[in-house]
């Protein structure tokens, strides 16, 4: 039983790493948002219509899951919420930009392993979350289907796939309403 608990100590630990982590993530895309807007905007972003990033199956969906390490919500039957769309590929498939804009963050992002924020203006952002490595880096002005980076399986990952994110004024939103 000491085992079991220990174990259950670790994940619960974890998880609150997990958590905090998110919540300065979530700052910083709010942050980074207020930079780079009007920078994004010029681009001819921000319009609130995507491109797939790439093709492949939705391995997990946006909303309540039951998948215990995702974020705590007690609004959700199952006490958990997917904050995007997981996206499945081969390692190495190469990722593109869902819209124009620049890249106002290309990084390390803990739980998000390898990701890439791209700020679009009209206060839409996208997320892309466990690359393997990056195509383009903090500062660049991309265009709608520009490589931005490739498949992993970095951060908190169970393997090759990407964990797509749009947020409008630094709430989460469901992809499937924006993708085209």
């Amino acid at each position: 039983m000491a085992y079991y608990a220990t174990l259950e100590a670790q994940f619960q630990q974890q998880r609150a790493e997990l958590e905090a982590e998110k919540a300065r993530f979530d700052d910083l895309v709010v942050q980074l948002q207020a930079q780079y807007d009007n920078q994004a905007r010029g681009y001819g972003g921000g319009s609130g219509q995507f491109a797939w990033p790439e093709r492949g199956p939705i391995t997990q969906g946006f909303g309540c899951t039951d998948f215990l390490l995702e974020p705590y919500d007690p609004n959700c039957a199952t006490r958990h919420f997917h904050t995007g769309l997981d996206i499945g590929a081969s390692g190495g498939t190469t990722i593109h930009a869902a819209d124009a804009g620049v890249v106002s963050f290309a990084g390390w992002g803990g739980g998000y392993g390898n990701v890439v924020i791209v700020t679009h203006g009209n206060g839409y952002s996208t997320l892309y979350g466990h690359m393997a490595a990056f195509a383009a880096g903090t500062g660049d002005r991309v265009n709608r289907g520009q490589p931005i980076g490739y498949e992993g399986s970095t951060g908190f990952s169970t393997g090759p796939h990407l964990h797509f994110e749009i947020r409008l004024n630094g709430a989460y939103q469901n992809p499937l309403s924006y993708l085209t």
